[in-house]
């Protein structure tokens, strides 16, 4: 059976007052802020629900927040353990993928559950999926422009200087993420 939480729907309470204003607005001006305003509707929930019929069996996962976690668990480049902390007790975590119930079934997941999503959407061809669109987003959001380069080209950095901006090619994908969020 399919969980899907509806995002359109918005609150009457802000759920994340508790954190007061300037922590807040970290989170809002971070990664986790990014995730949650710009990538996670982007997210490629309906071709995920195929996984799953609609009506029968054990209830998901909530799919947003699956498929989000496998999209975090990559770009931060983590091992499931970690992804299991960091779903259970970390606030940016919750903030990104807007998740704002105190419960086992919304912070929870085993490190095999976790695999088994992954699995999935592999099987699906939802990474490439994934990649494709959140990379697409970020390149909207932050402007870059590819000078027309396609996927997988090189390009000289030397004539494309804005790519490098005095930065190592060899940084990790996190590094680039939270550099990236930093200068919104």
């Amino acid at each position: 059976m399919q969980r899907i939480r509806d995002r359109a729907t918005s609150y009457l309470f802000d759920e994340w007052q508790f954190l007061g204003e300037k922590r807040k607005k970290m989170l809002a001006k971070g990664w986790p802020g990014i995730v949650r305003g710009e990538l996670l509707e982007w997210l490629p929930i309906e071709q995920g629900r195929l996984c799953f019929d609609a009506k029968q069996g054990r209830p998901t996962k909530e799919l947003y927040t699956m498929v989000g976690v496998v999209a975090l668990q990559q770009m931060l480049d983590l091992t499931d353990r970690e992804v299991v902390s960091a779903l259970a007790f970390d606030a940016r975590w919750h903030y990104a993928l807007d998740i704002r119930w105190e419960s086992n079934a919304d912070k929870y997941v085993c490190e095999r559950t976790v695999q088994g999503y992954r699995k999935r959407m592999v099987e699906l061809g939802l990474d490439r999926v994934i990649f494709e669109r959140l990379t697409d987003r970020l390149l909207a959001v932050f402007e870059v422009e590819t000078g027309g380069a396609a996927f997988g080209q090189y390009v000289d950095p030397v004539e494309h200087a804005s790519f490098a901006s005095g930065g190592d090619f060899c940084e990790s994908d996190a590094a680039i993420f939270e550099d990236a969020a930093s200068e919104s």
